[in-house]
């Protein structure tokens, strides 16, 4: 058999004790012992099966447990919480236990053993436990610390994109970094090494540098050509720093150095590059570039002008700029040069002209020159063609018209959608209120009827269903078209919000001689939903299980809280039931699996969605001994603001 108790309910600043005991007075004797004692809470469990679930869930800050136990050991115990919870201490609890049992228990790693006799020690026992917990959560946190630590410096030596050494003061390597090796072409067991035995030829240079550094003096250089022992060469940049033992001594050096071989080549490649940049300039075919003297003057002139203007070099080269320009557009350039001049671009964009008389519109930036201290060599502009992107812009344009018209198209969908919705639901409501007298009329609950007023009530109850089933179709459209309306979070009393559906069907219902019942569950009077979604998601349950069930059939509503936070919606039916094949096709648009054939088969596809919008989900399963249930599970309180309905 197994127990479960707790001493104490509700939240406890106190530690967690799981208590295994199978004898009621022992535990009560345990229990009153920690309330004197300690702030504890107390969970007991009696058997093995219980012990075994208590260690899979968390929570236990200290574990008693008597040494033998009905079907188990308290030995056996211990083994199971060391293999779970080995953090956890464990503690024997026991009547009677030898020296030899004490000894081999404690041998084991049972953290303490206390005589149910001595239960004045249970309290102390337990506070060394924990502090012998903490003490080591403490080693082993500034053991992780000091590690991590360590990890991040040498992985910061080894990953700084330059090369790293640290010497002691008799100049051995105490650490390089995988660069320092790679850069100076050394050998990987460097650590203990002189530095002069890993390189015997080192400059003295070098040799005084450090001797500056061991003094406390640091030294280095921008640009440092060095010799490698195998006769190749390379451009570095060095620093070389003393660093400090705690007590302010000088306990070696560190040396920096960075290979600059790159950067000496690409300054070359710099120079060399001026008349391939030349030719380039000459190859640009799309876009005009110019030099142009601090008045305007055309100094350069590439294909790409000739072809965007129509003159050549020869032509235009030593004029003014202004050339370009229709009349009156010289002053256009001027404010480009003068803006350039003083904030070092220019931005321009305007009507140009070419050889041949003809106009086009150009985009230009002008850029200053200048020497290194500052004075005006001239102007470097490059201008492009935009008529290419004038029509690019005028097909966006159209485009962006287009959608408009089709964003005006759509809202008047929608609005049509919203009439046909509101049309529905206003002709709906009075409608079924006529039918359910006229179905009181025809059952004689009013009172005795002339056969030609039941004829005539034939005809209207015939009519005014016709009817129905028109605004029905009107519904199930509408329902497509609403299918991204915002869920309105609000709280609901899923109790009112039962019994308002079931009343509104109860006159449907008569009319089959169906019973409808309702049980709804306490403490769901406050969740938060969309009460209208869920009253339509109780509306196509229940108008469902109406149609499915026989006549003389019950049909019954059933609202209850699951775990979780969430709660449970069920209708179920005594209908011929749903194969377990056709299950899967209910929640999906226009399925209908029922031979009524009402309706467009919507229904159970929007509940899904309003049920999944709000965070939940549906289902439907077999009812024994016959019919339906479907089911919707649903959140109490969805977290953050839950849904659109898609």
């Amino acid at each position: 058999m197994t127990a479960a108790s707790s001493s104490q309910g509700g939240s406890h600043a106190g530690p967690r004790i799981l208590l295994v005991e199978d004898n009621d007075e022992d535990a009560f004797l345990i229990e009153r012992q920690l309330r004197k004692g300690l702030a504890a809470s107390c969970c007991r469990v009696s058997s093995k099966e219980a012990y075994l679930q208590a260690l899979a869930s968390p929570g236990a800050d200290v574990i008693l447990c008597d040494y033998q136990l009905l079907g188990f050991t308290g030995i056996e115990a211990f083994a199971a919480a060391r293999e779970r919870k080995p953090e956890v201490p464990f503690i024997l609890v026991s009547g009677y236990i030898g020296e030899e049992a004490v000894s081999a228990a404690l041998k084991e790693g049972v953290t303490d053993v206390v005589l149910k006799d001595r239960l004045e020690r249970l309290g102390p026992a337990i506070a060394r436990a924990l502090e012998g917990v903490a003490a080591g959560q403490a080693r082993q946190n500034a053991e992780l610390a000091r590690a991590r630590s360590e990890y991040h410096l040498r992985q910061l030596v080894e990953h700084v994109p330059a090369a790293v050494a640290l010497f002691d003061g008799e100049l051995r390597y105490l650490m390089a970094n995988p660069r320092w090796i790679a850069d100076f072409k050394l050998p990987p067991d460097l650590v203990g090494r002189s530095i002069y035995d890993a390189v015997p030829a080192l400059p003295e240079r070098y040799r005084k540098a450090h001797r500056l550094a061991l003094a406390g003096t640091p030294s280095g250089m921008e640009e440092d050509r060095y010799c490698m022992p195998d006769g190749s060469a390379l451009w570095i940049r060095w620093a070389i720093r003393p660093w400090f033992e705690p007590d302010g001594r000088v306990g070696g050096i560190v040396i920096f150095s960075e290979d600059i071989t790159a950067r000496k080549q690409a300054q070359e490649a710099l120079r060399s590059s001026e008349e391939r940049l030349r030719l380039l300039v000459e190859s640009v075919r799309e876009h005009s570039l110019l030099m142009l003297d601090p008045k305007g003057r055309i100094l350069t002139w590439n294909p790409g002008a000739e072809r965007m203007f129509g003159w050549t070099a020869q032509e235009v080269v030593g004029r003014s700029l202004r050339v370009t320009y229709p009349r009156g557009g010289g002053q256009r350039l001027q404010r480009a040069l003068a803006t350039a001049k003083e904030q070092a671009r220019a931005y321009e964009e305007g009507e140009r002209i070419r050889k041949d008389g003809s106009r086009f519109r150009s985009r230009a930036v002008t850029a200053a020159i200048r020497d290194t201290d500052g004075r005006l060599l001239g102007f470097a502009r490059v201008s492009e063609n935009m008529e290419a992107e004038l029509r690019a812009r005028e097909a966006f344009r159209r485009t962006v018209e287009l959608e408009e018209a089709n964003r005006r198209s759509m809202d008047s969908v929608r609005l049509k959608s919203q009439l046909i919705s509101t049309l529905s639901h206003e002709l709906r409501n009075p409608l079924q209120a006529m039918l359910g007298f006229c179905t009181l009329l025809m059952k004689g609950k009013l009172g005795p009827l002339a056969p030609a007023q039941k004829e005539a009530l034939v005809d209207i109850l015939a009519a005014g269903r016709h009817v129905h089933d028109l605004l029905q179709g009107l519904l199930d459209r509408a329902k497509i078209e609403a299918a991204s309306e915002r869920l309105r979070m609000e709280r609901v009393d899923l109790g009112a919000v039962v019994d308002q559906v079931k009343d509104g069907f109860e006159l449907i219902a008569s009319e089959k001689d169906v019973r409808l019942f309702s049980r709804v569950a306490p403490g769901l009077q406050d969740v938060i939903a969309d009460a209208t979604k869920v009253r339509q998601v109780l509306y196509n349950y229940l108008s469902n299980a109406i149609k499915a069930s026989p006549r003389g059939g019950d049909v019954r509503i059933r609202v209850r809280p699951e775990r979780n936070g969430r709660f449970r919606i069920e209708v179920a039916d005594q209908g011929p039931g749903i194969p377990a094949k056709d299950r899967r096709r209910l929640f999906q648009d226009f399925e209908q699996l029922g031979s009524g054939g009402e309706g467009a088969g919507l229904g159970l596809a929007v509940t899904k969605r309003i049920v999944e919008a709000h965070g939940g989900f549906v289902g439907c399963r077999r009812a024994r001994p016959r019919g339906s249930i479907f089911y919707a599970v649903l959140p109490a309180r969805p977290p953050g603001n839950k849904g659109v309905v898609k």
